[in-house]
């Protein structure tokens, strides 16, 4: 496998690189697809010795496409996301307990986030015209959209707290983009601050006490934000108010993770913010390219990398808040570590990770690593050359690693 490239594997999984895009049902109520998923494949992998655990590799399969991706999960082991059909149309879907479930939502669709009452955010557009982009919220198998801050405007949601407050942004009357919180009874969304001589912003992430993070940019810059719960809002470092940041995750204890180049400097590396400090989570070997895309609320962080410097693909890796070694990787459902592979969702306890990655076929298919810590590895030498040798050796700078692509493509979202 280590030879196939992304591209050749088809569509893009579930949704769009345009954030605001995508007009869907404008108000029906759709009750739930249950569709029971008889052909999962399951792969076990050796455990470590003593450790009680059965490590396994997942996959949650699709709606007869090509391509499916878990994007969040919730306390009690509810994966959500996107799942195409054969039309390689994407659908919001659910997986609990060996079924899938599709939300009903129409348009090409996908579920952000999922709560521990089981509330659904998530997005979805007819077009690829990013005006017709809308937010939705699936409550008790009822999906409805959120409102806006004009009408017929375009909307996004990234996350819901506990309390059901959801966070994201919406476009004013001149399509310029606000960032929004949106009440747990659903009416109209909250406008949050717009700091000076930026000309939009974004919510990502927001805790169960209100603080939000995300990003404010300019025609120059992106850099990671955030708005508390008392009214104030502030860079998360004064480091990235020079360069290229952004926050996608939050937790109770404050700590924020997403990406930096760290006030300008070269690649850009998974990022953790915490009371005004910065640092790195890591990177593989000698790669310049890492972000963090899941947390939960044990300081354990997911996402993706490359395994060394200039090279296309991505691969999950799995990390802490206390890790002081090489970030860690997990089997594709290839079986070979060097093919392409992501994670955005990391559940608490004995930690199972959500993401995607290649299959055998050459699909991307919806990924559960189960016991992630034991059966994660460190990428060695001999993987880099078996990836090095599918054709990922040329140079990749930071705009065509992350500013070319969409800001929520790559950046916390699903993407090609």
């Amino acid at each position: 496998m280590a030879g196939r490239r992304t591209s050749d594997v088809g569509k893009r999984s579930g949704p769009t690189t345009a954030r605001l895009g995508g007009r869907w049902w404008s108000g029906l109520s759709l009750t739930a697809l249950v569709i029971g998923l008889g052909t999962i494949s399951t792969t076990s992998v050796a455990s470590a010795a003593g450790s009680g655990c059965a490590p396994q590799v997942i996959d949650l399969g699709t709606l007869g496409g090509e391509r499916s991706e878990v994007i969040e999960t919730n306390a009690r082991g509810v994966w959500v996301g996107s799942a195409e059909d054969t039309d390689q149309v994407s659908h919001a879907v659910l997986w609990d307990r060996g079924l899938m479930i599709d939300l009903g939502v129409e348009g090409d669709a996908w579920a952000a986030d999922i709560n521990n009452r089981g509330e659904i955010v998530g997005n979805s557009k007819e077009s690829e015209d990013f005006t017709t982009a809308r937010a939705f919220r699936w409550r008790d198998g009822v999906a409805t959209e959120m409102s806006g801050l004009e009408p017929d405007r375009p909307t996004f949601v990234r996350r819901v707290n506990e309390r059901g407050v959801a966070v994201g942004s919406a476009a004013d009357a001149d399509y310029n983009e606000i960032p929004v919180m949106w009440p747990a009874n659903g009416g109209l969304p909250v406008r949050l601050a717009m700091p000076d001589g930026y000309i939009g912003a974004y919510g990502m992430a927001i805790n169960d006490r209100g603080d939000v993070v995300g990003a404010v940019y300019s025609e120059f810059n992106l850099v990671a934000w955030g708005w508390d719960a008392d009214g104030s809002n502030h860079p998360l470092a004064e480091l990235d108010l020079n360069g290229f940041s952004q926050a996608n995750v939050l937790d109770n204890q404050r700590r924020a993770a997403g990406i930096s180049d760290f006030g300008g400097n070269p690649g850009a590396q998974a990022a953790l913010w915490h009371r005004g400090v910065e640092r790195s989570l890591g990177v593989f070997g000698d790669s310049d390219f890492s972000f963090a895309l899941g947390t939960n609320q044990q300081g354990d962080y997911v996402g993706l990398g490359s395994y060394f410097l200039g090279e296309e693909e991505v691969h999950v890796f799995l990390t802490s808040a206390s890790s002081a070694g090489p970030l860690r990787t997990l089997m594709p459902l290839s079986g070979d570590p060097a093919d392409p592979s992501k994670a955005h969702a990391v559940t608490s306890g004995r930690v199972a990770v959500g993401g995607s990655s290649l299959t055998e076929s050459g699909q991307i298919h919806a990924t559960v690593w189960t016991c992630a810590y034991e059966q994660a590895f460190v990428p060695g030498t001999e993987t880099a050359r078996s990836s090095a040798a599918a054709g990922s050796s040329s140079s990749s700078s930071l705009d065509d690693r992350t500013r070319s692509v969409e800001r929520n493509g790559l950046l916390d979202r699903p993407a090609s």
